[in-house]
């Protein structure tokens, strides 16, 4: 901002909802002054003087916080609470279907169904503020795994890590896919193993490799044609499959909460545990993500 004007940048492109979006900036300059982000109609009116969710901007929604927090609005009506922002901190909006969720640092904090076709938008109000858009890939860890700390998940909205970043828990229903902090290379020697706590009805559980740049995470199931590099192990109670590229192929055993799946590279060779026994493996080469 180069003057001190309560204004929205829009983005050009319009997304469409129901629909799989994302859309992230990094905070490069607060000048001691709130930040919104949001989204808002494809044909908006006010964002050319007015933040987002305010009372003058229709069609507009999002989170106006600075330093010590802030909150959730929409036409001028708070809708809750929205947490603090510093220099360096990764704002977002994810749509998944006809769920928009604001997401900090990754961490979805507010959630609302959507429908129609919108814009992103962020708004700045002081001079000196910046922002940058950020492709997702960015905003990536990119660990070299060690023994004595083991492999970590990187959390993502609605699949929440503990304090260690070993336990994952799942707190909204949809297709997403986390993974592991530390990204290895094949050939090598790896293991990694997972107890699965709860399987939590028809929902399958998914275990396997993807890319270790995996664009398109937030939005599907490992497996899904649309991430590359990626195979899994589809499994229920009953039974399961590999899944690739969109395709199952073969049978494999079910899995039962208490169990430990897991995977094993030998060289090139990846190979799919479950209960400790092999049950299919397959050749890779490159660098790739649990």
């Amino acid at each position: 901002v180069v003057q001190s004007v309560d204004a929205t940048m829009i983005t050009q492109e319009v997304v469409k909802s129901p629909g799989e979006h994302e859309f992230n900036v990094r905070v490069l300059s607060l000048a001691d002054s709130v930040i919104g982000w949001g989204l808002v109609d494809d044909k908006p009116d006010g964002h050319g003087n007015n933040v987002i969710g305010a009372r003058g901007f229709d069609g507009s929604l999002g989170a106006l916080a600075g330093g010590p927090g802030g909150k959730v609005a929409s036409e001028g009506k708070m809708l809750g609470d929205a947490p603090g922002v510093a220099v360096g901190d990764v704002l977002g909006v994810h749509m998944s279907g006809n769920q928009c969720t604001l997401t900090h640092n990754g961490a979805g904090f507010f959630s609302v169904g959507v429908r129609g076709e919108h814009r992103f938008g962020v708004s700045l109000g002081t001079e000196g503020q910046a922002v940058e858009i950020v492709d997702g890939s960015m905003l990536l860890p990119r660990e070299v795994f060690s023994e004595g700390r083991g492999f970590r998940f990187h959390e993502i909205p609605s699949l929440q890590c503990d304090a260690r970043k070993k336990r994952l828990t799942c707190s909204a229903a949809g297709k997403r896919t986390a993974f592991t902090q530390e990204v290895f290379r094949a050939p090598g020697d790896f293991r990694f193993r997972v107890k699965v706590i709860e399987v939590g009805g028809r929902a399958p559980i998914v275990f396997g490799i993807v890319d270790d740049n995996p664009i398109g995470y937030t939005r599907h199931a490992m497996g899904h044609p649309k991430l590359k590099n990626c195979i899994g192990a589809m499994c229920v109670k009953e039974g399961g499959s590999i899944v690739k590229g969109g395709q199952q192929k073969g049978s494999i055993p079910g899995v039962s909460s208490g169990d430990i799946v897991g995977l094993n590279v030998n060289a090139e060779k990846l190979e799919f545990v479950i209960k400790e026994k092999v049950v299919h493996s397959v050749s890779i080469r490159g660098q790739f993500r649990f």
